[in-house]
């Protein structure tokens, strides 16, 4: 089969594993898991380039500090992201691949510490 770019049907896949998505230039999925404290970003353009994004929280820590009277938040964190980039053949096996870069990407995160 040759490649059909179709931003639609690439949303709806999206959407059905879990996925907040946006079309514009490309279409972009994001889920979070705030429990596993990862964050998993899809990209995909019109050529079937795809770009995924997997990020964990490894660590996290908050203050404050004043800059010429102006009182700043700061948030630090330390996190494992892992990009993964492919070319889809056809729209159909980003099912397959939206179920198994997951863990693909995370397969590290045990040693990450």
């Amino acid at each position: 089969m040759v490649w059909h770019y179709d931003p639609e049907g690439i949303a709806a896949i999206l959407e059905e594993a879990g996925y907040e998505t946006v079309v514009y230039d490309v279409v972009e999925g994001i889920r979070e898991d705030e429990a596993a404290s990862t964050n998993e970003q899809v990209y995909i353009n019109p050529d079937g380039k795809m770009r995924y994004q997997y990020s964990k929280l490894l660590s996290q820590s908050s203050s404050t500090e004043s800059l010429d009277g102006k009182e700043l938040s700061l948030d630090r964190q330390k996190r494992t992201i892992v990009n993964i980039l492919c070319k889809l053949a056809v729209t159909e096996e980003l099912v397959t691949l939206l179920q198994k870069l997951p863990g693909i990407a995370g397969k590290d995160d045990k040693h990450d510490h």
